[in-house]
């Protein structure tokens, strides 16, 4: 994904501001901890354990949409 975005930069010759690099890397960070708790949440076997797990993937979904 983030790699097709940068290639129109790249072959414009324009390259991303600190700001935007800095959107990317946070960006890749929550992906990141959004896999993770996934994961989690696929083998988690208590009721309050999944409840905290699918309450970061919500915290984590609503996190990435503010930086699209």
């Amino acid at each position: 994904m983030e790699a097709a975005a940068a290639a129109p930069a790249k072959a414009s010759g324009v390259r991303p501001t600190a700001e935007q690099l800095a959107r990317q890397r946070e960006r890749q960070s929550l992906e990141l901890a959004r896999t993770k708790v996934l994961r989690d949440l696929a083998v988690a076997t208590h009721a309050r354990h999944r409840e905290m797990l699918e309450a970061a993937l919500k915290h984590l979904d609503g996190q990435i949409a503010e930086l699209a």
